[in-house]
């Protein structure tokens, strides 16, 4: 989930209960949202969530057909960026009824259309429950983006390693570690700076706060 251009963008998910995942596009605009007004005894209701899947399963939303050939398997516990300048965000890996996933994809979001990235280079592993973020940094003078992913879960531990993927090339390199393995994080992104807190390495919850300078180290 992400807050973009004052809407809210969800994307996947799993019912726990009933072993169901989803690969809805869920576009929540943040000044449609109301609450109920307990002391005026005044419901309102809203039913303003844009969904772009051409299946869904939830009544009363605006359905917006895909423009694409292919989309994201469904999935949970996966990652979502976003480069805001040109309106496309980013999911990598998850989890879904069959195992873990290490694939990439984009969401243009000026034509609603997907598009899968290839990449080559250093092999990430199948993970969830992990980190990523969007960075354009300049290289060479040049604008030039970035995916950083870092940390999660693969089917045996946690993960502390960090991958970054030229998003002009498709080419991914490690670039580092975590100050310890770790998943089920929190963390934000801002100029060239990721901060992590939280999260657990299986064995234990911890509450530390992890500070990293994409072009430094941790």
């Amino acid at each position: 989930m992400t807050n973009y251009n004052n809407s809210l963008h969800i994307h996947g998910g799993q019912n726990f209960f009933l072993g169901q995942y989803f690969a809805d596009l869920l576009i929540l605009p943040l000044e449609t949202i109301t609450t109920n007004d307990k002391e005026n005894k005044d419901t309102k209701e809203t039913n303003n969530i844009d969904i772009i899947h051409e299946n869904s399963c939830i009544k009363n939303m605006t359905v917006f057909p895909i423009d694409s050939d292919t989309t994201p398997l469904e999935r949970n516990s996966h990652s979502l960026s976003i480069d805001k300048n040109h309106n496309v965000f980013y999911i990598f890996g998850g989890g879904y009824n069959k195992g873990l996933l290490n694939d990439l994809w984009s969401f243009d979001l000026n034509n609603n259309k997907w598009k899968q990235i290839m990449y080559t280079g250093a092999k990430i592993f199948p993970r969830e429950m992990h980190g990523s973020a969007f960075f354009e940094l300049d290289v060479e003078n040049k604008k030039t983006k970035f995916l950083y992913v870092f940390g999660g879960r693969s089917y045996e531990e946690p993960l502390d390693d960090m991958f970054s993927i030229n998003l002009e090339t498709n080419f991914s390199e490690k670039v580092g570690k975590l100050p310890r393995k770790l998943c089920s994080f929190s963390y934000i992104s801002l100029n060239n700076f990721i901060l992590i807190y939280g999260g657990t390495d299986v064995n234990e919850f911890v509450n530390d706060i992890f500070l990293f300078d994409i072009t430094k180290k941790w």
